[in-house]
């Protein structure tokens, strides 16, 4: 598991190019769901209409991973300030802002998708439906590239553990903070085969359904639950802890109590969209 691939004389790193092939994924899925719908479905206001949104979505997706880390670490390390004693000014920066957080994602691409429904006048739902199919998908592969990166571990197990993971020695560098030789839980490669069984049950749900927020409603409910018990098997630093909860398990639940909404909630009980007057007849 080598961190970095050499592409035309320079070394890449891996965790880098998961990402952008998990955008990638993450587009192409939602766009091939949404044509195996069909054309009679009215998940959008025309066929050219989702495209755009997701743009919008994956934009503010990327300002909210980015921003979310050092608001939190920022905040932590205000309680905890003796955490980075001995830390030099550059080490302190790279603590602070060398993060990207998933769920910062999540929330910024909300907020994409609500500045998108305002500037266009969209309807949410649907576009959060097909949204969530995607970022299913993307999610799982980017969590590759955490297992690349060295980050998002987990706790300390017996090497015996089938689950394990042991990070080997320098000279192989690694861009976070994995003790090497230390066997760790596989939390990244635990999530994304959650994540791809997650994908497919919500490709399976959005083609049987017509009910507008349920794919959506599952894809948070679902994944907070998973997240919310997965943290405590976290094992890297700076996660934010407070009265026993970290920072993703207090996300969790608010996230889980939208996908209550998405799913129970007024709108998504109308359970068939207007069909077509071609389609009636």
């Amino acid at each position: 598991m080598h961190p970095f691939i050499t592409f035309v004389g320079r070394e890449i790193p891996v965790y880098g190019l998961m990402a952008l092939l998990g955008a990638l994924f993450a587009f192409a899925s939602a766009r091939v769901v949404l044509l195996m719908k069909g054309k009679t479905a009215p998940e959008v206001r025309r066929e050219s209409e989702f495209p755009l949104a997701q743009l919008f979505a994956i934009a503010a997706a990327l300002v909210g991973a980015v921003a979310l880390g050092p608001i939190k670490n920022l905040f932590y390390l205000l309680i905890h300030p003796s955490i980075m004693s001995g830390y030099t000014f550059w080490e302190y920066l790279r603590t602070i802002f060398g993060e990207i957080i998933f769920f910062g994602g999540v929330i910024g691409g909300f907020a994409g998708m609500l500045i998108y429904r305002r500037i266009f006048a969209a309807k949410l739902r649907p576009m959060l439906d097909i949204s969530a199919v995607g970022v299913s998908l993307g999610h799982a592969v980017g969590r590759v590239g955490c297992y690349f990166a060295g980050c998002c571990y987990g706790i300390e197990v017996h090497a015996e553990n089938p689950l394990a993971l042991v990070y080997p020695a320098p000279p192989l560098h690694y861009p976070a903070s994995a003790p090497p030789g230390v066997p760790l839980l596989n939390i990244p490669l635990m999530e994304s085969g959650f994540l791809l069984l997650l994908h497919g049950i919500l490709v399976a749900v959005y083609l049987r359904t017509r009910r507008r927020g349920l794919t959506a409603g599952l894809y948070l409910l679902l994944y907070a639950l998973w997240r919310f018990v997965i943290e405590f098997y976290r094992g890297d630093t700076l996660r934010g802890e407070y009265f026993g909860l970290s920072t993703s398990q207090y996300i969790s639940l608010a996230a889980a109590a939208v996908g209550l909404w998405l799913i129970f909630g007024r709108e998504s009980r109308r359970t068939r969209l207007p069909h077509s007057k071609h389609h009636a007849a």
